[in-house]
């Protein structure tokens, strides 16, 4: 069957998403243990900013790199597209928490020169194994 995949491949993937669901469980709730927020105006500026979020540019570029700010405004006054402007919302403000997050850990981790060092060591150490 050309559509079917090999079970391997299958129990690679349905590990993958389950690790994918776990970070996300974790992440969402070290999030909400350190009290991390976003406010509205954090959001306005990732749309109407100097340099709106990549998703605001994808779907409301005006084909110069740039946004359209009367094709924005339409679809924002719009109240057919309210549910889906809404989701727009909602995925900006997850992303600026996902930010803020590794933010935090990448200003928390500290490497020495020494770990770095010995790690580089172990990942190129030549190993010479002979069996008897």
């Amino acid at each position: 069957t050309g559509g079917s995949m090999p079970p391997q491949m299958l129990d690679q993937t349905r590990q993958r998403v389950f690790d994918n669901l776990v970070e996300t469980k974790l992440r969402e709730q070290e999030m909400t243990r350190l009290g991390l927020q976003v406010s509205d105006q954090e959001v306005v500026e990732m749309i109407q900013g100097a340099t709106p979020h990549p998703i605001i540019a994808l779907y409301f570029g005006d084909g110069a790199g740039g946004v359209d700010r009367s094709l924005l405004q339409n679809f924002v006054e719009n109240p057919d597209a309210r549910e889906d402007w809404l989701n727009i919302e909602d995925y900006l403000r997850q992303e600026r928490l996902r930010e803020k997050l590794d933010k935090l850990i990448t200003a928390s981790v500290r490497i020495s020169d020494a770990d770095v060092r010995a790690e580089y060591t172990r990942r190129n150490r030549a190993v010479d194994v002979r069996f008897v």
